[in-house]
């Protein structure tokens, strides 16, 4: 039978970490919290050690994390019966954690709360169990989950604080999260272009009841950002909308962060169509610069610094920025996108065990993600450690084609289709390889997520020029990929002669 256990509540030791915190008025900042010490509630009281334990390594693996300022449970250990928002002003603190410990049979509870310290409201809740084992590899285990959870609540509830403030006028504001969850839940309907159309539609109301609402106009930035994915043809159009729109927001406030990060999302996006006019990609990176300055704490500008140096050819400056992004990230709002960052240059510089655990992590954050099986694709297609394994190649192709959206998105099922063709090739099984290929290509036509993984698998079964053709026709389409993509390990089997005549384009 489960345990029922009651709820203990943990704040953390102070930590000053340089960023000055998010204060929202005169209200407590959420980004400083406080972790009350752990509670045992086990039959005897027999796992002190495990729920000490855990708050410790809490304490730990937050502290130093982005803007997060941590006050540990020995200072708070001291106001042990104070009430909540007693403690939340006695240490200036917009949030508390707490947690309880309990045992069932060989198993481990933990159930952890997230507080507002200013009203004691319950902001989020949490429950783990694990099977006990050698201790410091279950408290990392479990400190590992709760750590997440906290970071991903607090960043919701930090930017709902942050976006209250941003404009008097409640039907702007209204509009503006209806129009962002239409943009954000496109993907899982039949048609996003709709939905895209129906938030922009959202963004023109709440424009026009207040026009200085910066938030509006990043969010109608983003909208446009996002058509372009979904009309190539018309992506630069998009795109120029889209920059518009970012520019018009700092016109508004010129030190916004925010809108510098997203302009110059939006002017990499636009070089990698077409590289070969103006100064976007400069842009991009100057503006990503100058977001940084501003704010230390942009995991996402940090991640454009390295999907600039990405696409540079640059692997190892990549994965540096993209390691600062991780670490920046205190409220796992990018962290799908930094662990791919992550991923990829740690595979394009052939550190496989490195690329490995950030795919593990991957699996671990994004269970729902075809990005795990993607990873897990790329290692045993180009991998050179282990032996080639097409069956787990296969498993995987199974479990990622058990998620609907990527049977419903032909380009990434040819993309995956694709890499199993290169796990066959490195087996030596070369008609089997051709087989796969021949199949992802018929599926999924010119598909630029699936083209150089094609091409890779054709060049190690000898069919050099299929494979010349289709990166020709891929960079003429995205010619911005021209310089990473030629530096790829996945094309170390192109000859001097092809990756010249490559080159010249």
């Amino acid at each position: 039978a489960l345990v029922l256990i009651s709820t203990l509540y943990v704040v953390l030791k102070d930590f000053e970490r340089g960023a000055a915190p998010i204060t929202i008025g005169p209200e407590q900042p959420l980004d400083r919290i406080a972790i009350l010490p752990f509670r045992d509630v086990s039959e005897g009281g027999q796992l002190a050690h495990v729920a000490d334990g855990l708050a410790a390594t809490l304490t730990d693996r937050l502290t130093g994390i982005g803007r997060l300022s941590i006050v540990s449970p020995s200072t708070t250990r001291q106001l042990a019966g104070v009430p909540f928002d007693s403690i939340g002003r006695a240490l200036n603190v917009g949030a508390l954690v707490g947690a309880t410990v309990a045992r069932s049979g060989d198993r481990l509870r933990v159930h952890v709360e997230l507080i507002d310290a200013r009203t004691t409201t319950t902001l989020a809740t949490s429950t783990l169990e694990q099977e006990q084992g050698d201790l410091f590899a279950l408290l990392d285990s479990m400190a590992t989950s709760v750590e997440w959870m906290l970071r991903e609540q607090l960043g919701h509830q930090v930017e709902l604080r942050a976006i209250e403030h941003e404009t008097e006028n409640q039907r702007a504001w209204e509009l503006v999260q209806m129009a962002r969850e239409t943009r954000n839940g496109v993907a899982s309907t039949d048609d996003p272009m709709a939905g895209l159309t129906h938030a922009l539609r959202y963004l023109d109301e709440a424009l026009r009841l207040d026009p200085d609402y910066v938030r509006a106009w990043i969010e109608r930035s983003r909208t446009f950002h996002a058509m372009a994915f979904r009309q190539p043809d018309n992506a630069m159009a998009m795109l120029d909308s889209a920059e518009a729109a970012s520019s018009h927001a700092l016109a508004i406030d010129p030190r916004s962060a925010e809108a510098i990060e997203q302009r110059a999302s939006v002017r990499f996006v636009a070089w990698v169509f077409n590289p070969e006019t103006g100064t976007q990609l400069q842009d991009a990176e100057a503006d990503a610069r100058e977001a940084l300055s501003i704010d230390p704490y942009r995991p996402r500008a940090e991640s454009l610094l390295s999907q600039i140096a990405y696409h540079r050819g640059d692997f190892r400056t990549a994965y540096e920025a993209a390691m600062r992004a991780y670490r920046a990230d205190a409220y796992a709002a990018n962290v799908e996108d930094v662990l791919v960052r992550l991923f990829d240059t740690a595979f394009e510089l052939g550190n496989d065990d490195e690329a490995a655990k950030w795919c593990d992590e991957l699996r671990r954050r994004a269970p729902h993600s075809y990005l795990q099986y993607r990873c897990e694709l790329l290692l045993l297609a180009f991998g050179r450690s282990g032996q080639p394994d097409v069956r787990k190649s296969l498993l995987a192709l199974d479990a990622a084609r058990r998620l609907s959206y990527v049977r419903e998105e032909a380009s990434l099922e040819a993309m995956l289709i694709a890499l199993v063709g290169g796990s066959y090739a490195r087996a030596g099984m070369a008609d089997s390889a051709r087989v796969y290929v021949q199949r992802a290509l018929q599926m999924a036509p010119g598909s630029p997520n699936a083209t150089p993984a094609a091409a890779s698998t054709l060049l190690r079964i000898g069919e050099r020029d299929a494979a010349v053709e289709l990166l020709r026709a891929h960079l003429e389409t995205l010619p911005g990929m021209r310089e990473r993509l030629l530096k790829s390990r996945m094309l170390e089997h192109l000859d001097p002669q092809a990756r010249e005549l490559l080159t010249r384009g």
